[in-house]
């Protein structure tokens, strides 16, 4: 088996981080292909659809593609983001939506999710919320841990907040903290 083509700007790479091959087999017709270096992959609810997040090590990011797999036709949907999470179709697989943590910076104790949507036939997905957001409430952000979902028509989508926790002070090592258990 040859693992499908993957954008042409994005190359394997051996020393990935974690992730493993994926198998999407058709049982009808017995087709199989593969994609390599996959950590988190959901089907909509009707099959149609496959969306995977994969995991690079080094210079090169991750990236999420989506496949429908009536044509097995792939689309890259985001690339160069530190993470993604809480993939969610609408009630026909035409419509994707999730968190992502795109910040270049190596807060590693604080990081901010924003909440991005993609369409079949657009080029990528795009920002629909974020910290700043009207309506998103002050000192709260997107929660990256909240279940996403669309509505039955696919009109509206619904996600959650949480408040944005203090960063964790590292100015004193592990074994100088005080920790009681009660």
């Amino acid at each position: 088996l040859q693992p499908t083509t993957l954008p042409a700007d994005v190359k394997p790479d051996e020393s990935a981080e974690e992730g493993t091959e994926l198998f999407v087999r058709n049982l009808s017709t017995g087709n199989e292909h593969n994609f390599t270096l996959v950590n988190d992959y959901v089907l909509s609810k009707y099959g149609n659809t496959l969306v995977l997040k994969t995991s690079k090590k080094g210079h090169t990011k991750a990236f999420v593609l989506k496949e429908n797999l009536t044509n097995n036709k792939v689309d890259t949907v985001m690339r160069n983001f530190n993470d993604a999470k809480s993939f969610a179709f609408d009630e026909k697989g035409e419509q994707l939506a999730f968190v992502a943590e795109r910040d270049s910076s190596k807060k590693e104790s604080q990081k901010f999710y924003k909440l991005f949507y993609y369409k079949n036939n657009t080029d990528s997905a795009l920002q629909l919320a974020d910290k700043f957001t009207k309506g998103v409430p002050s000192k709260w952000g997107i929660s990256e841990a909240a279940n996403i979902t669309f509505s039955k028509s696919g009109n509206r989508l619904f996600f959650g907040t949480a408040p944005i926790l203090p960063p964790k002070d590292t100015s004193l090592p592990e074994f100088e903290r005080v920790s009681v258990d009660v």
